[in-house]
């Protein structure tokens, strides 16, 4: 499927008026809003079925973008040290900025970031900054792989969805605490 830039301003549109969306990235589907849309972020956690205590992942198209969700002095370590695998695949747990949303976070004082190769991924954030980024899929099922299965399962709950390429080949993100190195979830 290739992607429309037609489709992606109307995405890019619906994000900003705090909607939610669905859009393919590195694996599968996902969904997603802004980062700092509190109503779109429960939409998001409501329509998963999410336990609303696992956080979220935050997806970015530059490193500046990073400086909006994590804590000062994280951001200070991460440009002068920046995660070994970024841009690509690799989500890393890091230091939550303190004006992060509890919905993000899960309440910890943590959140997930990864800073994406994906084209469609790129597009979106380059656009509208940091988003929301968790697969399309009720918790514990599968996640969908194409525009059409989003569309079946997810239409009700979300504002719009973007056609585009996934690689139907490719794991969920690799997710590695940033402090330690250690990999928290295996891609």
């Amino acid at each position: 499927m290739i992607f429309s830039p037609v489709k992606g301003e109307r995405a890019v549109d619906c994000l900003l008026k705090g909607g939610v969306i669905g859009y393919p990235t590195e694996a599968v589907y996902g969904l997603g809003c802004t980062a700092d849309q509190p109503d779109a972020i429960e939409q998001v956690i409501y329509a998963k079925r999410r336990d609303a205590r696992k956080g979220l992942i935050v997806v970015v198209s530059a490193l500046e973008q990073v400086k909006q969700v994590v804590s000062p002095r994280q951001y200070a370590q991460i440009i002068q040290h920046p995660p070994q695998h970024w841009p690509g695949p690799f989500t890393y747990i890091l230091d939550a900025s303190p004006n992060c949303s509890r919905q993000l976070t899960g309440g910890r004082s943590t959140i997930a970031v990864r800073w994406s190769k994906h084209p469609v991924v790129r597009y979106l954030c380059d656009r509208v900054g940091p988003i929301v980024s968790t697969s399309a899929n009720i918790s514990g099922r599968d996640a969908c792989r194409t525009f059409h299965d989003t569309h079946r399962y997810f239409s009700s709950y979300v504002d719009f969805i973007l056609p585009g390429p996934v690689n139907k080949l490719a794991s969920p993100s690799t997710i590695i605490d940033y402090k330690t190195g250690q990999t928290i979830r295996p891609g």
